[in-house]
């Protein structure tokens, strides 16, 4: 499930989905049968999510995809036979496995707050 904030933040918000419906296929009978396991996506901290999530047993792993450094970012489009980042700046995962990708692109000329240039 990708951005699934909505279904597994914490019980007390109502989400239209809640956390124990999808820790009832998961667990019990249905999930132990078919062996049944979900690789979900959020974009907050764990510390957000509901604890019955999170729970020793339940969460089996959990990855972090930070920001590379330039000099990682370097690294990995070596590695991979990307375009080498030019820009001293962090780089995102999508900047350097996409480079050409018009939503990149666009993400990265978008500004937020006020400029003296524009003046």
């Amino acid at each position: 499930m990708e951005d699934a904030e909505a279904v597994l933040m914490l019980r007390k918000i109502d989400t239209g989905f809640s956390v124990s419906a999808l820790l009832n296929l998961t667990d019990g009978l249905l999930g132990e049968g078919l062996n049944l396991q979900f690789i979900c996506t959020v974009n907050c901290e764990i510390a957000e999510l509901d604890t019955a999530i999170v729970r020793p047993g339940r969460l089996r792993t959990a990855r972090d995809f930070r920001l590379l450094t330039h000099s990682e970012a370097i690294e990995l489009a070596e590695h991979c036979g990307l375009p080498i980042p030019r820009e001293r700046r962090e780089y995102s995962l999508a900047e350097i496995y996409n480079p050409d990708e018009a939503s990149v692109n666009e993400m990265r000329a978008r500004q937020v707050g006020f400029s003296a240039e524009n003046q």
